[in-house]
């Protein structure tokens, strides 16, 4: 542009020039001789043919001039999209760059632990390398004592030879009473390790017998209590053994939502509590046993104010329960409330069915 601008200027000191020269022309027709007015003439007419092409490079540069005007508008308006682009690819790029730094930082991590691992593969390679080479120092002196051992076994056998019949009996008596004692020696150790074997076993025999008393004792236990339970309840209860546990479905022992015991079914609960109660008077003093009663519910979600969830449903049943037993006579000592939810099903099936055999109240036996 400022080249365009200098042209342009140009082209104005030459129209500038024209003019001026057009002027002494006419001083020269008036006063000077012809050879002044022609040399004039001729001048003015060169001038005037310069300026005519200045102004038409002048019009080509003005056209030119536009041209880049426009071009460097286009070009403005790019610039300003692209720093638009720009600014939303700031955000992008500075969480690149901070994805780098932390994959740069676990990179040096990873590093350190290489560096770590191959420290310590290089030192194994050297304990193998050290191990290696004491192990071949004791092949050779091993290969040396062997030697050395073949040469006394040849003077031995020179000297032997020499001797006479009663010190070559002599040296076997010896070598005889020898190996006696090693075989003595070993004999003694083997001894010892079967009566560590024996004590093992006895020992494991006696834990296996104490397991298998306990087991017993638990297995009578349950079988006192579930007696009682049965005769108690008779036949057409809807209460099953599953597993040594009794499972009374809750269905026919509380209301929906209810931790509450329908009165006729409190009042078989606090029957079973006697029942209980009579079988564990009849059982030997010492004998420690506890009674759980487990609450469980479904996966249906309870409503309402009362219970926050169904774990605390199943607690407040399992408890109802413990309270009706109490009062039949069961010690309180001896029952322990547990409450699970719906978080242990013995039904997977999301089905009526399924759901009504989750919900359920369970007393197992512990003990013996």
């Amino acid at each position: 542009m400022g080249r365009i601008r200098g042209r342009a200027g140009r082209v104005a000191a030459w129209a500038l020039a024209a003019q001026l020269g057009c002027g002494t022309i006419a001083g020269a027709q008036e006063s000077g001789p012809a050879a002044a007015r022609d040399e004039a003439q001729t001048k003015a007419a060169e001038v005037a043919k310069t300026a005519g092409g200045a102004e038409a490079e002048d019009a080509k540069l003005r056209e030119s001039l536009a041209a880049a005007e426009r071009r460097v508008a286009e070009l403005e308006k790019e610039l300003a999209t692209r720093e638009e682009e720009t600014k939303g690819l700031r955000p992008q790029l500075l969480a690149a760059r901070n994805d780098l730094s932390s994959v740069e930082l676990r990179l040096a991590a990873k590093t350190k632990e290489f560096d770590a691992l191959a420290a310590a593969a290089r030192e194994m390679v050297a304990r193998e390398e050290a191990l290696a080479a004491e192990k071949e120092a004791v092949r050779r002196d091993l290969a040396q004592a062997q030697t050395v051992l073949a040469a006394v076994r040849d003077d031995l056998a020179s000297a032997r030879s020499q001797l006479a019949a009663k010190t070559r009996e002599a040296e076997a008596l010896a070598a005889t009473e020898k190996e006696l004692a090693a075989v003595r020696g070993e004999l003694a150790r083997t001894q010892d390790e079967l009566a560590a074997a024996r004590a093992a076993a006895a020992q494991q025999e006696q834990q296996s017998q104490e397991l298998r008393s306990e087991l017993e004792a638990q297995d009578g236990l349950r079988r006192i209590f579930f007696s009682k339970l049965r005769e108690t309840l008779g036949p057409g209860s809807g209460v099953v053994v599953e597993n040594q546990r009794f499972v009374f479905p809750s269905d026919v022992t509380f209301a929906p939502g209810s931790a509450a015991l329908d009165p006729a079914a409190r009042s078989k609960v606090v029957e079973i509590g006697r029942a209980l109660a009579e079988a564990a008077a009849a059982l030997p003093p010492e004998t420690d046993w506890l009674l759980r009663v487990d609450g469980h519910t479904d996966r249906t979600r309870v409503g309402g104010r009362v219970f926050a969830s169904n774990r605390a449903l199943s607690v407040a049943r399992a408890l109802s329960v413990v309270d009706a037993l109490a009062e039949g006579g069961v010690p309180p000592s001896r029952i322990a409330p547990a409450g699970f939810g719906e978080f242990r099903p013995i039904d997977a099936t999301d089905t009526p069915e399924g759901r009504r055999r989750n919900r359920r109240i369970e007393l197992v036996v512990d003990g013996g």
